[in-house]
């Protein structure tokens, strides 16, 4: 399908012609490998840490978009969405992804990842994920809506917020200018 296609599907459910680019990225992968590993970072740990991400990004995303459906968005026919008809993964490796699909199914994509992550590393506040996603119309320039929400992803990756008194970086979203924890 091209992105006229993904959109009008999207368009069908919402009402809204659009795709949406995603982009996604552990925070803080230095410091998890330098200060929580610190002594006790042998290549064997460092080696295990890289294993498992790899893990999750070039299997397990690919594997939830080909066989997922999603959790809020539903087809007309009442049955839910299924990831792999809305989605292109472009890539999905090491600590980042990058995702291009009907909007409504890729920002509930993006929910169920970050969902899955923390679960994955066991709700360890510690490691977790920033996104930036883009709305774009699909004639939109496809290189310049990557860079878009790259631009995003770093806007989410600078936000702050105070949570009971203690300053909360990064683990955010960032859609239309504006980053949400």
């Amino acid at each position: 399908k091209d992105f006229d296609e993904l959109a009008e599907q999207a368009k069908r459910r919402t009402g809204t012609n659009k795709i949406a680019v995603l982009k996604m990225d552990v925070d803080n992968l230095g410091k998890v490998i330098t200060r929580g590993l610190g002594r006790y970072a042998t290549i064997s740990r460092l080696s295990t840490l890289s294993s498992m991400l790899t893990l999750f990004f070039t299997g397990y995303i690919p594997y939830l978009i080909k066989t997922g459906e999603a959790e809020t968005v539903f087809e007309e026919n009442g049955e839910k969405a299924k990831y792999k008809d809305n989605i292109y993964l472009v890539y999905s490796g090491g600590d980042d992804t990058l995702i291009v699909g009907a909007w409504d199914v890729v920002w509930d994509l993006a929910k169920r990842i970050r969902k899955d992550f923390e679960e994955f590393v066991c709700y360890n506040p510690d490691i977790t994920l920033s996104a930036g996603i883009v709305l774009v119309n699909p004639k939109f320039e496809y290189r310049k809506g990557v860079y878009l929400a790259e631009e995003e992803l770093e806007n989410a990756k600078e936000n702050k917020v105070k949570i009971n008194g203690e300053e909360k970086e990064k683990n955010s979203v960032s859609i239309f200018g504006h980053a949400l924890r």
